[in-house]
Formats: structure tokens, sequence, C-alpha cells
């Protein structure tokens, strides 16, 4: 993190709403991503939450970003 120049912040314990953007992040997960489908093993599971960070970072636009994807909102700052 230090390399990358980010500062590693840490909330109280049992304060979700002091993290609101990760909660988000976790309850988009669930929904689009994980209670969909009924994995029949370890393997798929991780497979599938691997797919689901691609593709909610480089498909998924996002309203806070300006409805870009991720990838689209650090290649326009760059």
């Amino acid at each position: 993190m230090r390399i990358l120049g980010v500062k590693q912040e840490f909330i109280a314990v049992n304060t979700p709403e002091q993290n609101g953007h990760m909660e988000s992040f976790h309850r988009t997960l669930k929904r689009e991503y994980i209670w969909t489908r009924d994995f029949q093993t370890f393997q798929e599971a991780a497979q599938t939450i691997q797919e689901a960070y691609m593709d909610y970072n480089q498909h998924r636009i996002h309203s806070a970003l300006g409805y870009l994807t991720p990838y689209e909102y650090l290649a326009k700052l760059k």
C-alpha cells in the first residue's frame, strides 16, 4: 500500500456506517453475483467471485464515477 501511495484506514468495530463504500460493494457482490447462484463446490464459488471482481471493475458502470466503469475512470484520470 505504501508503494501505491494508499493510506490504510481503520474503523471502529461494529460501525459499518463508517465504511459505506465497502458495505455497498459487499451488498452488490452478494446480490448480483452470489445469491443468484447455487454453488456445488468451493472452487466454483471462488471462480465466480473472481469473475465478479473483473466484471465489477471492467464492465459495470458506477454512478459515483459519472457512469463509467472503474477502468474507464482511471484511464480518464491519466
